[in-house]
């Protein structure tokens, strides 16, 4: 409560487990998982791509936004060529995609 006082509930453990679960659905940012396609000169071409859910608040009282916590990058193949006209001098190059592992209820 304001001015750093205390408020005592008495509650049971079943209240208190659905107290828990109701702040925890409020305060939960999942990840939503989505094909996409990178085009013909990507391997592999479909790609299960993570972002964080739009959700207008995850904080109590409001004000606060899913965003991406942690991400790690995964390594994709990408077919390039330096005269595309002629197909000369085609190769596969290693390209850093990042992926978003978790999302957190930040400013």
């Amino acid at each position: 409560m304001g001015e750093g006082k205390r408020v005592n509930l008495k509650m049971g453990n079943k209240m208190r487990r659905r107290f828990r679960d109701l702040l925890w659905l409020q305060s939960h940012c999942p990840l939503l998982q989505k094909w996409k396609d990178l085009g013909p000169r990507f391997w592999p071409r479909f790609f299960l791509e993570n972002s964080c859910a739009p959700r207008q608040t995850c904080s109590f009282p409001r004000g606060m936004v899913c965003k991406p916590h942690k991400s790690m990058n995964k390594v994709l193949l990408r077919w390039h060529c330096q005269n595309w006209d002629q197909k000369k001098n085609c190769n596969w190059l290693k390209v850093q995609y990042p992926l978003v592992t978790e999302c957190q209820c930040g400013c």
